[in-house]
């Protein structure tokens, strides 16, 4: 006899109970020389080097340079689908220096990314976006050179410092531009924003967002000049820390098979095999390390053996001509399968002969037969 466990089954319904997460790099730019095979730079963008750091590296995305009425951006290549990634984090340094003080960068989670040249107003961001928006904008055109933080939400109509409905801001905040770089962090927890900056700044919001979309970066300067540039960036998605299978058992003589999670993909069984379908035939402790587009988990979980169990429906029964009787297999079970394919505890039957009925106890059947 061969037990079957899906592996679904048991993510699925641990997923509706609150659980802890870990961090997973999804993409990261950093280091030197940059690798940029993932992200798409657009317009202006570029690697190179600012007086903002102290080393002549270029280990910076420069998006837009000290002149006036340009703009660039960087985008990921691929997806991140937040149907499924629920939770995410990005953290990254930013800079606006070096010219006079010309609009700003925004961190966005578009639908559609620009992939040529960002023609939308203000701080580059595309025409009708959908999506997610943080701005840090140096120079506010709804009351001049007055530095603000924003969190703006896209359904379509055009990036707007100053949206008719109010959205999350912050005033006031000259130190956005500065000679050196600022580090920021943002949060996305199911729809609740946290903006971060310097560990002192904090703006927080509501937008969920249940579709894919792509993760970037857009500057622009318009009528006046700065160097805006970005870099040391990394994405991070959260992995629910989940029990894939739980510690399980099975019957003396018995195999168990595990399958594999619908949405995952299986990167390999303790054994190091890597098929979807895992036949397991002794005790012991194992683990299975699946990944989605969120990244990678592994779970452990123990097998065991039962000892299989004699069962007995008890002596022969009868009823009278054009009656019924009703054959109870028992309460204590917690599976049965009668002959007649009944898969209740009860069976009401109305025809002689003989009804045989298998119950399960844990990991292990039993049979038995009755007139």
């Amino acid at each position: 006899m061969v037990s079957q466990i899906s592996l679904g089954v048991f993510f699925l319904c641990l997923s509706l109970f609150s659980l802890s997460a870990q961090d997973n790099v999804f993409a990261s730019l950093s280091g030197f020389p940059l690798n940029t095979d993932k992200w798409n730079l657009v317009a202006d963008a570029r690697v190179g080097d600012t007086n903002g750091d102290a080393d002549g590296n270029e280990d910076e995305i420069i998006l837009c340079t000290a002149q006036m009425f340009r703009n660039g951006g960087l985008f990921l290549k691929e997806a991140i689908d937040l149907s499924v990634c629920s939770k995410w984090a990005v953290s990254f340094e930013f800079r606006m220096f070096e010219g006079s003080s010309a609009d700003g960068i925004a961190f966005c989670f578009l639908v559609n990314p620009p992939t040529g040249y960002l023609s939308g107003g203000g701080i580059g961001i595309p025409q009708n976006p959908r999506g997610l928006m943080v701005v840090m904008d140096t120079y506010n055109n709804c009351g001049g050179a007055n530095p603000e933080l924003q969190i703006r939400y896209g359904n379509g109509q055009n990036y707007s410092e100053c949206p008719t409905n109010s959205q999350p801001t912050l005033f006031g905040l000259r130190e956005l531009r500065d000679y050196n770089y600022k580090k920021a962090r943002i949060e996305y927890n199911q729809g609740n924003i946290k903006v971060t900056i310097d560990s002192t700044i904090t703006l927080e919001g509501f937008y969920p967002i249940n579709y894919a979309g792509y993760m970037g970066f857009t500057a622009s300067t318009g009528g006046s000049t700065d160097i805006h540039s970005v870099k040391n960036i990394n994405i991070y998605t959260q992995i629910p820390e989940v029990s894939a299978i739980p510690d399980t058992s099975f019957c003396l003589n018995d195999s168990l098979v595990l399958n594999k999670a619908q949405g995952f993909n299986l990167l390999g069984w303790s054994d190091g095999t890597k098929t979807d379908r895992k036949v397991i035939r002794d005790t012991g402790l194992y683990w299975v390390k699946l990944e989605n587009q969120c990244g990678s988990f592994i779970d452990s979980f123990h097998v065991r053996r039962q000892d299989p169990f004699q069962y007995d429906m008890g002596p022969d029964q009868t009823y009278c001509f054009g009656g019924k009787v009703t054959l109870d297999a028992g309460n204590i079970f917690n599976g049965f399968k009668w002959s007649d394919g009944t898969t209740n505890q009860t069976n009401a039957v109305g025809k002689n002969g003989v009804y045989a009925v298998k119950v399960r106890k844990g990991s292990c059947w039993s049979e038995d037969s009755i007139r």
